[in-house]
């Protein structure tokens, strides 16, 4: 998986901390980004996050926005800022904010000293696809594969940030 293209390391860590809010501030297509991103959390790192929709969510440890002056980053790219009041994930488009919830989930880390806490280092990425198609092929006209097994390969595809499947039936 490639380097994001610009990468800013800073001092000192944010806790991620079980039942922390994350907000969607912006339509519809911004929160299926931020559920995606809390179903994921929940289901492989242990955080049960809270999620909240609308423009008015109080202060909340985990933001997802879209931003039309991030447009020059591309449909797919996204600014992450992780500093010492929360996490900002913000792009011109949810294909971006889809992206920059992924990155987020690798970089969570469960702290095995405090349970039901991730240590996030506090930085800021900005990152674009070098190429517009990141692809896999399956072939499901020489070889079964079931349902169940499609499915998981998509969420793999998702998790490496690949966006084209051919799919050879």
């Amino acid at each position: 998986i490639p380097l994001p293209a610009k990468l800013q390391a800073r001092h000192g860590s944010y806790q991620l901390k079980d039942a922390a809010v994350v907000a969607a501030r912006g339509d519809g297509s911004v929160a299926d980004a931020a559920r995606y991103f809390t179903e994921l959390t929940a289901r492989t790192r242990g955080l049960h996050l809270s999620l909240r929709t609308g423009a008015s969510v109080a202060p909340a440890a985990v933001v997802f926005v879209r931003e039309p002056r991030l447009a020059s980053l591309g449909k797919e790219g996204y600014r992450l800022d992780i500093g010492p009041g929360g996490v900002r994930i913000s792009a011109a488009d949810p294909a971006g904010l889809f992206y920059g919830g992924i990155t987020l989930w690798e970089l969570l880390t469960p702290d095995a000293a405090q349970p039901k806490t991730a240590t996030l280092p506090q930085l800021s990425i900005e990152d674009r696809p070098r190429f517009g198609w990141r692809g896999l092929m399956l072939d499901s006209a020489r070889h079964f594969q079931s349902v169940a097994d499609i499915e998981q390969l998509i969420d793999w595809m998702a998790l490496h940030k690949l966006n084209v499947l051919q799919w050879h039936l």
